[in-house]
């Protein structure tokens, strides 16, 4: 996936991440064994344990194969997903009755106004070429009054601004069907989203490996291996890298914000 400067701002081309495109990224996927080890648990579950009390109502928009959905539920909460991908969500309740997904769109959710304790977007906000102002309209209108957003998307880290200022991403020329995602630019995001009715309680950089590796092409081969690696000594050491590089090179960045009444 190729970076480009646009109007001032950061894309990756890839195709336009559309309802085909998302049924087909999660074709290949075991579905069963995939929500079968998300009902251990997932850095989203785990992070929602912190902030809500069990038996909040969380939604996770953009849920694809259900995975935040079935972590949640399994941690004792009233977990709901939906996706704009149909074969994927069909999927998904085929192979766990019972889950709660449903098909919509983040743009114009199918739930009543103050529905939801909390909101997952875990990646989602970025694919939006006009932006995604409509989005954050339905989150605050299905969440309740003091209830939390969980915001996560790939952004403008410390070494990508630094790449961009020294003009190292070129000019986009392509065409709109291959547009993929922004970077986005955390002040913009977090202005936006105080203009939309939300305050600000934590935020961080994440996922710093990936964010090196993608921007440092001459190691890259060496740091996808170790992105990649499956044992103990590729974690520990994933672990131990990650609070030195997220700060400056982190891929994502992660905002809890509160729907001011």
């Amino acid at each position: 996936m190729s970076v480009y400067s646009d109007a001032g701002r950061l894309l990756c081309a890839r195709r336009e991440a559309d309802e085909a495109f998302w049924d087909g990224h999660w074709a290949g996927q075991d579905m069963a064994a995939e929500l079968a080890a998300a009902s251990r648990g997932t850095w989203v579950s785990r992070l929602t344990r912190k902030h809500l009390p069990r038996g909040s109502r969380v939604l996770e928009g953009g849920a694809g194969l259900g995975r935040n959905v079935v972590a949640l539920s399994a941690a004792g909460f009233d977990a709901v997903g939906v996706d704009f991908a149909p074969e994927t969500v069909a999927r998904a309740k085929t192979a766990r009755p019972g889950l709660q997904m449903v098909v919509g769109d983040v743009r114009g959710l199918p739930f009543p106004d103050a529905s939801f304790d909390g909101y997952w977007s875990v990646g989602v906000i970025e694919h939006f070429r006009q932006g995604y102002a409509p989005i954050a309209a339905e989150m605050r209108r299905v969440l309740k009054p003091g209830g939390l957003l969980f915001l996560s998307f790939p952004h403008l880290s410390a070494l990508r601004r630094l790449k961009a200022a020294s003009g190292a991403y070129p000019a986009w020329h392509g065409r709109e069907e291959e547009f993929y995602q922004y970077l986005l630019d955390g002040r913009d995001v977090r202005a936006d989203f105080a203009a939309s009715g939300f305050r600000l309680r934590r935020r961080s950089g994440f996922d710093g490996l990936k964010g090196l590796k993608d921007e440092w092409p001459a190691a890259q081969p060496a740091l996808q291996r170790l992105y990649d690696g499956r044992g103990l000594a590729s974690r520990a050491l994933r672990r131990l890298l990650e609070p030195a590089l997220a700060p400056w090179a982190g891929h994502c960045s992660l905002l809890v914000l509160e729907r001011c009444p």
